[in-house]
Protein backbone atom coordinates (compact mmCIF):
# COMPACT_ATOMS: atom_id res chain seq x y z
CA UNK A 1 0.00 0.00 0.00
CA UNK A 2 1.42 3.42 -1.07
CA UNK A 3 0.60 6.30 1.37
CA UNK A 4 1.22 10.33 0.34
CA UNK A 5 0.58 12.77 3.33
CA UNK A 6 2.68 15.21 5.25
CA UNK A 7 3.30 13.91 8.45
CA UNK A 8 5.70 13.99 11.81
CA UNK A 9 7.74 11.56 12.03
CA UNK A 10 5.53 10.38 15.79
CA UNK A 11 2.65 9.98 13.68
CA UNK A 12 4.58 8.40 10.67
CA UNK A 13 5.49 5.48 13.33
CA UNK A 14 2.07 5.24 14.66
CA UNK A 15 0.49 4.64 11.26
CA UNK A 16 3.55 1.97 10.52
CA UNK A 17 2.46 0.06 13.75
CA UNK A 18 -1.27 0.57 12.33
CA UNK A 19 -0.10 -0.99 8.79
CA UNK A 20 1.73 -3.37 10.45
CA UNK A 21 -1.51 -5.06 12.02
CA UNK A 22 -3.12 -4.58 8.72
CA UNK A 23 -0.50 -6.93 6.85
CA UNK A 24 0.19 -4.06 4.81
CA UNK A 25 3.46 -4.92 2.54
CA UNK A 26 4.67 -1.37 1.64
CA UNK A 27 4.22 2.19 2.73
CA UNK A 28 5.18 5.27 0.69
CA UNK A 29 5.36 8.41 1.84
CA UNK A 30 4.99 11.82 0.10
CA UNK A 31 6.47 14.42 2.57
CA UNK A 32 4.64 17.32 0.51
CA UNK A 33 0.70 16.76 -0.05
CA UNK A 34 1.00 18.92 -2.95
CA UNK A 35 2.58 16.34 -4.86
CA UNK A 36 -0.82 14.18 -5.01
CA UNK A 37 -2.55 15.36 -7.58
CA UNK A 38 1.31 14.03 -9.67
CA UNK A 39 1.23 10.80 -7.93
CA UNK A 40 -1.78 9.98 -7.71
CA UNK A 41 -2.13 8.07 -11.12
CA UNK A 42 0.12 5.20 -9.31
CA UNK A 43 -1.34 4.68 -5.93
CA UNK A 44 -3.22 1.55 -5.61
CA UNK A 45 -5.01 0.83 -2.90
CA UNK A 46 -6.71 -1.71 -1.24
CA UNK A 47 -9.82 0.06 -0.22
CA UNK A 48 -10.51 -2.10 2.30
CA UNK A 49 -7.00 -1.08 4.26
CA UNK A 50 -6.96 2.52 3.42
CA UNK A 51 -7.81 4.45 6.55
CA UNK A 52 -7.11 7.77 4.78
CA UNK A 53 -9.52 7.45 2.56
CA UNK A 54 -7.82 8.73 -0.32
CA UNK A 55 -8.01 5.37 -2.79
CA UNK A 56 -10.87 5.78 -6.27
CA UNK A 57 -12.79 4.01 -4.49
CA UNK A 58 -13.93 5.75 -0.95
CA UNK A 59 -13.00 9.05 -3.34
CA UNK A 60 -15.59 8.47 -6.29
CA UNK A 61 -18.35 7.26 -3.58
CA UNK A 62 -17.88 10.16 -1.36
CA UNK A 63 -18.33 12.74 -4.08
CA UNK A 64 -21.38 10.63 -5.18
CA UNK A 65 -22.95 10.71 -2.11
CA UNK A 66 -23.02 7.08 -1.68
CA UNK A 67 -22.53 6.35 2.25
CA UNK A 68 -22.85 3.02 2.81
CA UNK A 69 -21.67 -0.35 1.04
CA UNK A 70 -24.86 -2.45 1.33
CA UNK A 71 -28.21 -1.70 1.27
CA UNK A 72 -28.85 -2.84 5.38
CA UNK A 73 -26.73 0.51 6.14
CA UNK A 74 -24.72 -1.84 8.44
CA UNK A 75 -21.03 -0.77 6.64
CA UNK A 76 -20.02 2.87 6.19
CA UNK A 77 -17.81 4.50 3.65
CA UNK A 78 -14.29 5.71 4.18
CA UNK A 79 -14.06 8.96 4.11
CA UNK A 80 -10.78 11.58 4.07
CA UNK A 81 -9.47 12.20 7.73
CA UNK A 82 -9.19 16.16 7.56
CA UNK A 83 -12.22 16.85 5.68
CA UNK A 84 -14.06 14.05 7.93
CA UNK A 85 -12.42 16.27 11.01
CA UNK A 86 -13.98 19.54 10.29
CA UNK A 87 -17.57 17.79 10.19
CA UNK A 88 -17.23 15.98 12.73
CA UNK A 89 -16.56 19.15 14.89
CA UNK A 90 -19.87 19.58 14.18
CA UNK A 91 -21.13 15.95 15.40
CA UNK A 92 -21.88 15.17 11.64
CA UNK A 93 -24.81 13.27 11.87
CA UNK A 94 -23.60 9.99 9.73
CA UNK A 95 -21.07 9.40 12.22
CA UNK A 96 -22.61 7.42 15.25
CA UNK A 97 -19.68 7.64 17.25
CA UNK A 98 -17.54 9.59 19.38
CA UNK A 99 -19.20 13.02 19.05
CA UNK A 100 -17.54 15.87 19.27
CA UNK A 101 -18.60 19.31 20.19
CA UNK A 102 -22.10 18.62 19.30
CA UNK A 103 -23.66 21.41 20.98
CA UNK A 104 -22.36 23.86 17.96
CA UNK A 105 -25.49 22.12 16.41
CA UNK A 106 -24.67 23.83 12.89
CA UNK A 107 -26.46 20.45 11.58
CA UNK A 108 -30.55 20.68 11.86
CA UNK A 109 -31.52 17.31 13.34
CA UNK A 110 -35.13 17.76 12.61
CA UNK A 111 -34.92 17.59 9.01
CA UNK A 112 -34.32 14.27 7.33
CA UNK A 113 -30.52 12.68 7.35
CA UNK A 114 -28.73 13.94 4.18
CA UNK A 115 -30.22 17.52 4.45
CA UNK A 116 -29.46 18.72 7.13
CA UNK A 117 -27.39 21.27 6.38
CA UNK A 118 -29.89 22.95 4.36
CA UNK A 119 -30.03 26.75 4.33
CA UNK A 120 -26.51 26.75 5.82
CA UNK A 121 -24.34 28.66 3.46
CA UNK A 122 -20.71 28.01 4.05
CA UNK A 123 -17.22 29.45 2.78
CA UNK A 124 -14.33 27.01 2.12
CA UNK A 125 -10.94 28.63 1.98
CA UNK A 126 -9.33 26.29 0.09
CA UNK A 127 -9.72 23.98 -2.84
CA UNK A 128 -7.10 21.41 -3.14
CA UNK A 129 -7.69 17.81 -3.75
CA UNK A 130 -6.63 16.41 -0.20
CA UNK A 131 -9.17 18.74 1.85
CA UNK A 132 -10.64 21.96 0.53
CA UNK A 133 -12.72 20.20 -2.48
CA UNK A 134 -13.53 16.64 -1.01
CA UNK A 135 -14.45 18.83 2.09
CA UNK A 136 -16.99 21.67 -0.18
CA UNK A 137 -18.31 18.47 -1.43
CA UNK A 138 -19.52 16.85 2.25
CA UNK A 139 -20.80 19.93 2.90
CA UNK A 140 -22.76 20.49 0.05
CA UNK A 141 -23.96 16.66 -0.03
CA UNK A 142 -25.91 17.32 3.51
CA UNK A 143 -27.81 20.09 1.94
CA UNK A 144 -25.47 23.04 2.39
CA UNK A 145 -25.08 25.96 -0.02
CA UNK A 146 -20.83 26.02 -0.33
CA UNK A 147 -18.25 28.55 -1.65
CA UNK A 148 -15.56 27.14 -2.42
CA UNK A 149 -12.77 30.09 -2.82
CA UNK A 150 -9.24 29.33 -4.58
CA UNK A 151 -6.57 31.68 -5.83
CA UNK A 152 -8.50 30.88 -9.80
CA UNK A 153 -11.87 32.46 -8.26
CA UNK A 154 -15.01 30.88 -6.27
CA UNK A 155 -17.30 27.74 -7.45
CA UNK A 156 -20.85 26.76 -6.17
CA UNK A 157 -21.30 23.65 -4.10
CA UNK A 158 -25.39 22.96 -4.30
CA UNK A 159 -27.76 20.29 -4.56
CA UNK A 160 -30.75 22.61 -6.56
CA UNK A 161 -33.64 23.97 -5.63
CA UNK A 162 -34.99 22.48 -2.34
CA UNK A 163 -31.55 19.87 -2.24
CA UNK A 164 -34.10 17.55 -4.82
CA UNK A 165 -30.73 16.48 -6.31
CA UNK A 166 -29.45 12.86 -4.87
CA UNK A 167 -25.79 14.61 -4.96
CA UNK A 168 -23.80 17.91 -5.35
CA UNK A 169 -23.64 19.86 -8.30
CA UNK A 170 -20.64 22.52 -9.12
CA UNK A 171 -20.55 25.94 -10.99
CA UNK A 172 -18.17 28.25 -11.69
CA UNK A 173 -19.00 31.85 -10.57
CA UNK A 174 -17.57 35.51 -11.28
CA UNK A 175 -18.29 35.97 -7.13
CA UNK A 176 -15.40 37.26 -5.45
CA UNK A 177 -14.13 36.30 -1.44
CA UNK A 178 -16.06 40.03 -0.91
CA UNK A 179 -19.44 38.41 -2.63
CA UNK A 180 -19.73 35.26 -0.39
CA UNK A 181 -17.89 35.59 2.79
CA UNK A 182 -20.19 38.01 4.52
CA UNK A 183 -23.37 35.98 3.50
CA UNK A 184 -22.01 32.63 5.60
CA UNK A 185 -23.32 31.02 8.44
CA UNK A 186 -19.39 29.38 8.40
CA UNK A 187 -16.36 30.49 6.93
CA UNK A 188 -13.20 27.48 6.99
CA UNK A 189 -9.75 28.38 6.16
CA UNK A 190 -7.42 25.84 4.90
CA UNK A 191 -4.48 27.90 3.54
CA UNK A 192 -0.74 27.10 4.07
CA UNK A 193 1.07 30.46 4.16
CA UNK A 194 1.83 32.18 7.66
CA UNK A 195 1.06 35.19 5.26
CA UNK A 196 -2.34 35.08 4.76
CA UNK A 197 -4.76 36.14 7.05
CA UNK A 198 -8.39 35.70 6.30
CA UNK A 199 -10.21 39.66 6.47
CA UNK A 200 -12.07 39.82 9.51
CA UNK A 201 -14.14 42.83 8.74
CA UNK A 202 -16.06 39.98 5.94
CA UNK A 203 -16.99 37.82 9.23
CA UNK A 204 -19.87 38.83 9.93
CA UNK A 205 -21.74 38.25 13.68
CA UNK A 206 -22.58 34.80 14.86
CA UNK A 207 -20.91 33.36 12.09
CA UNK A 208 -19.27 29.65 12.77
CA UNK A 209 -14.98 30.28 11.96
CA UNK A 210 -12.49 27.05 11.79
CA UNK A 211 -9.28 26.81 10.31
CA UNK A 212 -7.80 23.33 9.34
CA UNK A 213 -4.29 24.86 8.41
CA UNK A 214 -1.18 24.23 10.16
CA UNK A 215 -0.88 28.14 9.86
CA UNK A 216 -2.78 30.45 11.54
CA UNK A 217 -5.65 31.49 9.08
CA UNK A 218 -7.41 33.90 11.12
CA UNK A 219 -6.40 36.57 13.43
CA UNK A 220 -7.02 35.49 16.99
CA UNK A 221 -8.36 39.03 18.65
CA UNK A 222 -10.33 40.21 14.98
CA UNK A 223 -11.75 36.75 14.59
CA UNK A 224 -12.94 36.72 18.35
CA UNK A 225 -14.60 40.10 17.74
CA UNK A 226 -16.88 38.51 15.15
CA UNK A 227 -17.24 34.47 15.58
CA UNK A 228 -19.74 33.13 17.85
CA UNK A 229 -17.43 29.55 17.87
CA UNK A 230 -14.10 29.71 16.88
CA UNK A 231 -12.07 26.29 16.09
CA UNK A 232 -8.36 27.60 15.50
CA UNK A 233 -7.00 23.79 14.95
CA UNK A 234 -8.46 20.42 14.50
CA UNK A 235 -4.88 18.04 14.14
CA UNK A 236 -5.68 16.18 17.06
CA UNK A 237 -9.30 15.45 15.67
CA UNK A 238 -8.23 14.40 12.26
CA UNK A 239 -5.74 11.80 14.82
CA UNK A 240 -9.05 10.42 16.00
CA UNK A 241 -10.77 10.12 12.33
CA UNK A 242 -7.83 7.86 11.36
CA UNK A 243 -8.46 5.85 14.14
CA UNK A 244 -12.07 5.78 13.51
CA UNK A 245 -11.10 4.92 9.63
CA UNK A 246 -8.51 2.04 11.34
CA UNK A 247 -11.41 0.75 13.14
CA UNK A 248 -13.75 0.96 10.40
CA UNK A 249 -11.35 -1.02 7.91
CA UNK A 250 -10.35 -3.26 10.35
CA UNK A 251 -14.36 -4.51 10.79
CA UNK A 252 -14.52 -4.84 7.45
CA UNK A 253 -11.39 -7.06 7.09
CA UNK A 254 -12.74 -8.85 10.10
CA UNK A 255 -16.03 -9.92 8.78
CA UNK A 256 -14.61 -10.87 4.89
CA UNK A 257 -11.81 -13.03 6.54
CA UNK A 258 -14.60 -14.91 8.65
CA UNK A 259 -16.92 -15.53 6.00
CA UNK A 260 -14.19 -16.95 3.82
CA UNK A 261 -13.63 -19.11 6.53
CA UNK A 262 -17.02 -19.77 7.09
CA UNK A 263 -17.08 -20.60 3.48
CA UNK A 264 -14.85 -22.78 3.33
CA UNK A 265 -15.64 -24.85 6.56
CA UNK A 266 -18.76 -25.08 4.54
CA UNK A 267 -17.01 -26.56 1.51
CA UNK A 268 -15.15 -29.16 3.71
CA UNK A 269 -17.94 -30.20 5.46
CA UNK A 270 -19.84 -30.65 1.87
CA UNK A 271 -16.95 -32.39 0.53
CA UNK A 272 -16.83 -34.77 3.36
CA UNK A 273 -20.57 -35.64 3.66
CA UNK A 274 -20.10 -36.19 -0.08
CA UNK A 275 -17.02 -38.84 0.52
CA UNK A 276 -19.37 -40.00 3.76
CA UNK A 277 -22.23 -41.26 1.51
CA UNK A 278 -20.21 -42.41 -1.58
CA UNK A 279 -18.72 -44.92 0.95
CA UNK A 280 -21.53 -45.86 2.23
Amino acid sequence: MRLYRRMRIGKLMGLWCIFQCLEIDRINICNNVFLWRECADVIVFDEQKDVEGLSHTWIKRMYHNIRWLDEAKTKKAILPCTPLAVIKVWGHPCIADLKILEHLRAYNTILPYGNRLYGRTITVVNRSEIVGRPLAALLANDGAKVYSVDITGVQLYHRGAGIKLRKHEVQDTNLTLEDVAPQSDIIITGVPSANYKFPTQLIKDGTICINFSSEKNFDNAGVKEHASIYVPAIGKVTIAMLLRNLYISSYMLTNSRLRLCENRRKDELEKSQTVNRQGS
